[in-house]
């Protein structure tokens, strides 16, 4: 019997660890998500954390890579129609076919390759003002800007999305309220 509940106290340990949120600095948790609407895969994606320095130039404090960035065509030829529905799960990924868009959301590699770490002192040696950059491996990227560090924000949990379209990448921050920042 006690057997049984260290098994059951594991397993909601291990079950709790699966909402640990992706990157947190201060107060605030930050969730990333990953979306590609084209149908090109590429070997890799990297998500860098850090800060434009004086110059303009984007420092990386971490990174954490995507293996890989899958294109928007199931290879099971099956679709999520809507927002509630799963049946177009494979492998970690959602593939969806929804108001004549057709996309792939790709889940954040934490359980492969850990988390992001903030490290507030090296951001702050570079600029107060930090950020994050998304990089695929032929080069494409895009910068989002967070916030100023020591003025802080008012949200306590801020998304960072990086949508892959044919143009190129978008990304933007939603917050609390779904308000998207360009």
């Amino acid at each position: 019997m006690k057997k049984h509940i260290f098994h059951l106290l594991f397993l909601a340990l291990i079950f709790n660890s699966c909402i640990i949120n992706d990157f947190v600095l201060d107060d605030v948790s930050f969730n990333f998500n990953l979306t590609n609407y084209t149908n090109k895969s590429w070997d890799e994606g990297t998500l860098y954390v850090g800060a434009k320095n004086k110059q303009g130039d984007f420092i990386a404090t971490d990174s954490i890579k995507y293996i890989p960035v899958v294109s928007n065509i199931s290879p099971i030829n099956t679709y999520t129609d809507n927002s509630y529905g799963s049946n177009g799960k494979y492998q970690e990924y959602h593939y969806y076919k929804v108001n004549n868009l057709q996309f792939v959301t790709i889940p954040y590699p934490i359980f492969n390759f850990g988390s992001l770490k903030a490290d507030k002192s090296k951001l702050t040696s570079i600029s107060s003002t930090f950020g994050f950059v998304f990089k695929l491996s032929d080069g494409k990227q895009v910068y989002v800007k967070a916030y100023d560090i020591k003025k802080g924000i008012e949200d306590n949990r801020v998304s960072i999305n990086f949508d892959i379209k044919n143009k190129g990448i978008v990304g933007y921050i939603r917050d609390n309220n779904y308000n998207d920042e360009y």
